[in-house]
């Protein structure tokens, strides 16, 4: 149970640490390839740091090599997102939006799409769509 309730004040701990590695890679790259890998990299890193975390601060808990569980934690969490994206990408590309995001009519945005001119329904330019009851 400690280990549980722990997790969140360790991974907070843990992004605290990664986050002006973070900082320097939005700034130091463009949007791209690599700084999507840079923060996938950073991403894996926080989660073995709150791995490590948990497995220390846990009273009671004896782990004789945690950076195994970290790694293992970590990997497991990079393979999850990647299976979303692949997910997400075949939903795309069959043309079907089944959570109503991601797909080709709503350009990744919720309201105020591309079809929208990216303002909200009270804006000017409303590609044609009434804001008015």
């Amino acid at each position: 149970m400690w280990g549980a309730l722990l997790c969140l004040p360790c991974g907070l701990l843990a992004a605290l640490f990664v986050h002006p590695l973070r900082a320097a890679l939005r700034l130091l790259t463009g949007p791209g390839r690599v700084r999507a890998a840079g923060e996938e990299v950073l991403s894996g890193a926080t989660t073995f740091l709150a791995v490590l975390f948990v497995a220390s601060f846990t009273p009671g808990l004896r782990v004789r090599e945690p950076w195994a569980p970290a790694l293992l934690a970590a990997l497991l969490v990079a393979l999850a997102g990647h299976a979303v994206a692949y997910a997400d990408r075949r939903r795309a590309a069959r043309g079907g939006n089944g959570r109503g995001s991601g797909g080709q009519d709503s350009g990744g945005q919720d309201s105020g799409g591309q079809d929208a001119g990216g303002q909200d329904a009270g804006g000017q330019d409303s590609g044609g769509q009434d804001s008015a009851p």
